[in-house]
């Protein structure tokens, strides 16, 4: 009621000084700008980067709990749904962790007129969204957005390992912090490493303080988005020592690289939100932290933003999967997919046209002591392999033409006993809420 009411007088507010009726679009942008004016106590911080950026703002929003009341919004990122979460951040939050999306061109410059975030950061940069934006250089610009718009008064935190990151330092007008391996690093990572047991671990050195952290993130491709939310819930007023507790009750993001111990011994490492060609190594060079003794198979599914002809591509994706793992399975096989398989062979390459073949076909050949990495696109729903793993009832609505991920479909990871997937659903949805 309160929700229709809001948009009722919203909409003749605008008629009043527009002189038409606004469309849905027009309406959504209203009265986030107009919540935007009324929040002039909440802090603001903007999240953007090609890689990383949910992890970041799902970590610095756990961070920042701990002193803080906080409010987040994540997954659904782009500057209408930004425009809509506006109006359910209320004055009593003291900080408002804003992931934002840069996936074609102009889209930042909406989400940060729209927010003004008083603290950027920028994670990565890759040649994410190919198909908009064609090349590195116009990728930059793009999230070099967050950078320049972030006032003087503000704080901007930038990946010194990342040189297209670093290059955007000249145009803050605010203070540039930044974060990574790179010697005058503000934030410096030493001793990175994972543990025995997958957690991401390092020493983080800023002026004189050396404080060790460990994280559940498994993957040393995390270590910028883990540094940067750090440093900024540090710059906020949080203690080094006070976030490295705080830490280490953090639950990654389903779906992100999440690493799951099965029962029967098997291991699965499961990335299937997005699959981009430019970082697909990222997640193949993730085996490489467990025996070689261990047989380890891949899943691979749709991949995406690359420019020219695919075949070269899977062609070359198949040497470098192969190069790490014993079974390359491709889900969804693209058109030459038989020479792949007259190159490595029929027990190296499998092909199949659907999850429940794969699942088939890793219980009938599958070991306990296999290492498996799911990795495609959220289309691909490679994810739902772990229903039946984890204790779930498998998902038979294939192919179920939801777009959603699993991890916040009701036929999925949300039936009863959602447990830790809630939380995927409850950032995907709206504003989430940490109440210290």
């Amino acid at each position: 009621m309160k929700f229709i009411k809001e948009r009722v007088i919203g909409k003749l507010g605008f008629m009043l000084c527009q002189r038409r009726k606004p469309s849905r679009e027009e309406l959504d942008f209203w009265l986030g700008s107009r919540a935007r004016r009324r929040l002039g106590n909440s802090r603001f911080i903007g999240v953007t980067g090609s890689a990383g950026k949910s992890t970041c703002s799902s970590l610095l929003h756990h961070l920042l709990s701990e002193r803080y009341i906080v409010a987040a919004s994540l997954i659904e990122n782009t500057p209408r749904v930004l425009a809509r979460r506006l109006c359910q951040v209320e004055r009593k939050d003291a900080f408002v962790v804003m992931e934002m999306s840069g996936h074609e061109a102009g889209v930042l410059d909406r989400s940060c007129a729209l927010v003004q975030p008083e603290m950027g950061i920028v994670i990565s940069v890759s040649n994410d969204h190919y198909a908009n934006f064609r090349g590195i250089d116009n990728v930059i610009k793009e999230k070099s957005t967050l950078v320049s718009t972030v006032a003087a008064s503000g704080r901007v935190f930038i990946n010194s390992d990342d040189p297209a990151v670093l290059g955007m330092a000249p145009l803050a007008q605010a203070k540039v912090i930044t974060f990574g391996c790179s010697q005058g690093s503000d934030y410096q990572a030493q001793r990175v490493r994972l543990d025995d047991e997958g957690n991401l671990c390092f020493d983080c050195c800023y002026k004189s303080e050396l404080v060790s952290f460990k994280l559940a993130l498994f993957g040393l491709h995390f270590l910028p988005s883990a540094l940067a939310a750090i440093a900024c819930a540090n710059q906020c007023g949080i203690p080094l020592e006070v976030l490295k507790s705080k830490a280490e009750s953090y639950t990654s993001l389903p779906g992100r690289c999440d690493l799951y111990q099965l029962m029967d011994g098997r291991t699965v490492i499961c990335d299937t939100v997005k699959a981009p060609y430019s970082t697909l190594g990222l997640a193949i060079g993730a085996l490489d932290a467990f025996p070689r003794s261990r047989p380890r198979r891949i899943v691979l599914g749709n991949i995406s933003d690359y420019p020219g002809a695919f075949g070269p591509k899977l062609r070359r994706i198949a040497v470098q999967a192969l190069a790490v793992a014993d079974q390359l399975i491709l889900h969804r096989p693209p058109a030459g997919v038989d020479r792949l398989i007259a190159e490595h062979g029929s027990k190296k390459v499998k092909v199949f046209d659907r999850v429940s073949e794969i699942q088939e076909f890793l219980r009938e050949n599958g070991t306990p002591n296999d290492v498996l990495l799911l990795k495609g696109s959220s289309v691909n729903h490679l994810e739902s392999l772990l229903l039946p793993w984890l204790g779930r009832v498998p998902c038979d609505r294939e192919p179920c033409g939801f777009k959603h991920s699993c991890f916040s479909c009701q036929y999925g990871f949300l039936m009863p006993g959602a447990g830790d997937f809630l939380k995927y659903h409850e950032y995907k949805n709206g504003l989430v809420r940490k109440v210290i």
